[in-house]
């Protein structure tokens, strides 16, 4: 006859070894689930270090957004509108009451486009300060250059004596109205500075009524301005160096007077 065969009866050591291992899972199915938070919170109420550690994180995270909100508006920068005559004398249309020096002239500032700190005719400033805390914006009084005046015995500027020398009015230069806001900043520009030898009217006068606005990856300049001086523009980092963005020649002594047409040069362009 055959004997079926049978498992061995289990031992007590066995037995004891399953509950304990039952026991086990269970209890580790009952621990609750803390969150990195939560951890943090309860480990911060008996660890001054933990609660300095988070701290300092949150003041690392609000620094961070603050940098990258400045480096998205893009540096403080400087815009600069310069008007100067090219030559040495310019003669105007009309004569003098000296005899032997008839002609009516006055001074140039007698260099070529390039020299931003050069002598001019008018110098405006725009300031824009985009990482400032608050940002804003300055506007120093426009640099107004003397002009001289001059009689001259021929009207290509020899044989002459000079008769006096005197600013235009800086009151008449300024930046009429400003904005900035995160990364964009304008500035409108209106120069109206009249040579002031002669009479009004006519007024000879250097015009320029121009609007900027500051963008990283779109600035413009928009508006327009006489032909008559040389205008450039320039801008730069603050500190820094300027570097041209814009250059007019100058077309004509007639374009300092109320002229429209050619002397009127109509400007909507990138900076």
């Amino acid at each position: 006859m055959t004997v079926p065969a049978t498992a061995d009866p289990p031992t007590t050591a066995k037995v004891a070894s399953a509950k304990v291992v039952a026991a086990s899972a269970t209890s580790k199915a009952a621990w609750p689930s803390l969150t990195d938070l939560q951890l943090m919170l309860a480990l911060g109420k008996s660890s001054p270090k933990s609660t300095l550690m988070m701290q300092k994180q949150a003041g690392s995270a609000a620094a961070l957004q603050e940098k990258t909100a400045a480096a998205a508006a893009g540096p403080n920068y400087a815009i600069r509108w310069f008007a100067f005559i090219q030559g040495d004398k310019k003669a105007l249309p009309t004569t003098t009451p000296d005899q032997g020096h008839p002609f009516l002239m006055f001074g140039g500032d007698n260099h070529k486009p390039g020299n931003p700190t050069a002598s001019h005719r008018v110098s405006q400033d725009i300031d824009f300060y985009f990482q400032s805390s608050p940002q804003k914006v300055t506007v120093p009084t426009a640099d107004i250059g003397t002009s001289h005046q001059y009689y001259c015995g021929s009207p290509w500027g020899s044989a002459c004596v000079e008769h006096g020398a005197q600013k235009a009015d800086a009151s008449t230069s300024k930046v009429t109205s400003t904005s900035i806001s995160g990364a964009v900043g304008t500035a409108s520009l209106r120069i109206h500075s009249a040579l002031p030898f002669l009479p009004s009217p006519p007024e000879p006068a250097i015009d320029v009524d121009m609007k900027f606005r500051l963008q990283p990856g779109n600035s413009t300049m928009v508006g327009w301005h006489d032909a008559m001086p040389t205008h450039e523009v320039y801008s730069g980092i603050i500190p820094g160096e300027w570097h041209r963005d814009y250059l007019q020649e100058e077309k004509g002594l007639i374009c300092l007077f109320p002229i429209s047409g050619r002397c009127q040069l109509q400007i909507n362009r990138s900076l």
